[in-house]
C-alpha cells in the first residue's frame, strides 16, 4: 500500500486526554467506517489486520472509559480520535 504521511497530536485539559492519529493514506468507505469495530467484519481476509486492530483497540479504550471515534475519506484518509476522562477521585 502506497506511501503516506502519519500525525499524532495530543492534548489535554482539565476533564480528559485526547489522542489524534491522522493519516493520508487511502481511507475508508462508509461500509467500511459504519463497520470499523464489527468483528465479523473484521475477520474478512483482506481487511483483516487493520480492522481486527480498530475492533481491540475499540474494546480497551471502552473498557478504560474513554471513547474512540473515526472519521474517513476514501482517498483522502483517515483520522482516529481517542479520548479518556481524567479521574477526579484523587
Amino acid at each position: 500500500h502506497g506511501e503516506g504521511m502519519v500525525e499524532i497530536l495530543t492534548d489535554q485539559n482539565e476533564e480528559a486526554t485526547k489522542m489524534t492519529v491522522r493519516d493520508s493514506r487511502r481511507g475508508m468507505t462508509s461500509e467500511q467506517l459504519a463497520r470499523a469495530f464489527d468483528p465479523g467484519f473484521a475477520r474478512k481476509r483482506d481487511r483483516m489486520k487493520a480492522s481486527l486492530g480498530l475492533v481491540i483497540t475499540g474494546q480497551i479504550v471502552r473498557d478504560h472509559h474513554g471513547e474512540i471515534h473515526i472519521d474517513s475519506t476514501l482517498g483522502v484518509g483517515t483520522t482516529v480520535t481517542v479520548t479518556f476522562p481524567l479521574d477526579r477521585r484523587g
